[in-house]
């Protein structure tokens, strides 16, 4: 039977083998992760808060409020709030730790659980 809540050692597996190219599909089945719940429905914006927060904050704080010269301006724009969102700003939902802050203990918290 699948599980609805998933161990961070489960979704940081998934996130850095698909980041390498693995087929979400194969992930999924190998760390016991229902598809289903990896994809959204047309129209559903529901089905991806998470997603839809950033691209809303995305739109807000860096594409509506800058005129872009050229598409290298706009990269180097968005490069930066990027940088900023994940290496800067603290966020509340990860106890107003950055993004990169919070990858880097949940790394740690998983290698000392694994056992060798």
């Amino acid at each position: 039977m699948k599980t609805k809540r998933y161990s961070t050692k489960q979704i940081i597996g998934i996130l850095k083998e698909a980041e390498a190219g693995k087929p979400v599909k194969e992930l999924c089945r190998n760390y016991g992760v229902s598809d289903a719940t990896i994809f959204n429905r047309p129209g559903k914006p529901v089905d991806n808060a998470y997603i839809e927060s950033f691209n809303g904050r995305l739109r807000d704080e860096c594409l509506n409020v800058n005129w872009f010269l050229s598409l290298e301006h706009a990269r180097e724009v968005i490069v930066e709030w990027q940088e900023d969102y994940n290496s800067i700003r603290p966020h509340s939902s990860l106890g107003k730790l950055t993004p990169e802050k919070f990858l880097v203990l949940q790394t740690e918290f998983c290698q000392e659980e694994v056992v060798y």
